[in-house]
């Protein structure tokens, strides 16, 4: 069977049938030789432009995300036992890891502001997420209503049979960045173009000057007329002996009066330097990636590293974070679990802090009764112990009821002691 009539197949299946679904091949998947653009495959040479566009996917693909069961009171509960629980956290598809899946979502949202994944549905059930290429799909509103559809071009392996299909919005799990209408989202490489031209010409002019090595331009000099012959072969053995990084530091050996005048431009006059640190600021600037993550410790300090850690967190991670998760609470719980179900993050490995840090914050939650023992152990990714479920509040502590009179329980507690004292 052909790839292509084995997609078509996928979308195509009716509910009724239960056999395995075969995947897609890696035609409508992401592949950079694929979706090689002027502006983005330029700025992805840019190494700033690639740190921060890695930092951001590895840290996001490292955060486990898990299925929780929301209780009538709020309080939430893994789904072990739901097949979608095991979908998103460990394995999305047959070919990928769950940290491979949200690192080529991340990648995706940066690079093109768009993130595309056929779901697989078989017997009504979801049984696979399918990444496609960014390049084969477009999304339009439906003519004359609100209703968004896709349209994925297939391309089969020998290149000789494609095919155009249209899906529904309930069949397609589409992450966007921001969006002017609703359905394109914006790629932040699009929208700094002209930052991202000016950075890569200065590292193309980077790159010029150390080839030419420690010698650059310069002229030779002498009062003898030279013909053609001459200049060529004085040209060749100029180029051959001194020019290139390999050659820097050689003596030269002039004859037949011939003079070498160097020019020189300095780096510093020409504020080279500068104008690569200004540009790299301003590329972690737009990705909103503290420098120090890509190895930019200029204005870094031992006192504000875990603050500018923090802060990614909170101003670079969770906006994708929110987007991804409200979209799978859209796309992958059906109306009847919308309500009782939630996707969730957990962000616990980045916000743990120094272990001195991680001791005193989970030492003041178990004196202040908030968690417990287990949850502390649990935390801490330890084994739970028998009677570890139990609260331990601090005996100074007054409580308010409902109308807002000040009660002791400790008060109460030892009067009910001195009764049983009494009446014994």
């Amino acid at each position: 069977m052909s790839i292509l009539k084995k997609f078509t197949r996928l979308i195509n299946m009716r509910d009724d049938e239960q056999s395995q679904p075969q995947s897609v091949v890696a035609d409508i998947l992401y592949s950079p030789e694929l979706n090689k653009t002027v502006s983005s495959d330029t700025a992805m040479r840019i190494s700033t432009v690639y740190s921060c566009i890695r930092v951001r996917a590895e840290s996001l693909s490292m955060l486990p995300i898990r299925l929780y069961k929301i209780g009538a009171d709020g309080s939430k509960k893994l789904a072990h036992n739901d097949n979608l629980y095991k979908l998103i956290h460990s394995q999305p598809n047959q070919f990928q890891t769950a940290t491979e899946f949200w690192e080529m979502c991340s990648w995706c949202l940066d690079v093109y502001g768009n993130f595309y994944a056929y779901i697989v549905r078989v017997g009504g059930m979801i049984t696979e997420l399918i990444p496609l290429n960014n390049h084969s799909v477009s999304v339009n509103y439906k003519l004359g209503t609100n209703i968004p559809e896709y349209t994925i071009n297939i391309t089969d392996n020998n290149k000789r049979e494609t095919k155009t299909i249209i899906v529904s919005e309930e069949d397609m799990l589409h992450i966007r960045l921001n969006s002017f209408d609703g359905l394109h989202g914006l790629s932040p490489i699009h929208q700094v173009n002209k930052l991202m031209y000016n950075a890569n010409s200065t590292e193309n002019l980077a790159g010029k000057v150390y080839q030419n090595g420690a010698i650059t331009s310069g002229v030779l000099q002498t009062d003898a007329k030279l013909t053609k012959e001459s200049h060529d072969t004085i040209r060749k053995a100029f180029y051959s002996q001194y020019a290139g990084t390999e050659n820097a530091g050689k003596p030269m050996i002039l004859d037949s009066g011939l003079k070498y005048q160097q020019f020189r431009i300095s780096l510093t006059d020409a504020q080279f330097i500068e104008s690569r640190k200004y540009d790299r600021d301003e590329i972690c600037g737009v990705f909103r990636i503290p420098p120090h993550l890509v190895a930019n410790l200029d204005h870094a300090t031992f006192s504000n590293i875990e603050q500018q850690n923090l802060q990614f967190v909170n101003y670079s991670l969770m906006p994708y974070i929110r987007k991804i998760e409200q979209r799978l609470n859209k796309c992958l719980l059906a109306d009847k679990k919308f309500k009782d179900y939630r996707f969730k993050f957990d962000l616990s490995s980045l916000l743990r802090g120094d272990s001195t840090a991680q001791v005193n914050y989970i030492k003041s939650l178990l004196d202040s009764g908030v968690m417990t023992i287990n949850d502390a152990l649990t935390a801490l990714g330890m084994n739970t112990c028998k009677g570890g479920d139990i609260r331990k509040l601090p005996l100074n502590t007054a409580y308010m009821d409902d109308d807002g009179n000040i009660m002791n329980l400790n008060e109460n507690s030892s009067q009910n002691d001195e009764n049983s004292v009494d009446n014994d």
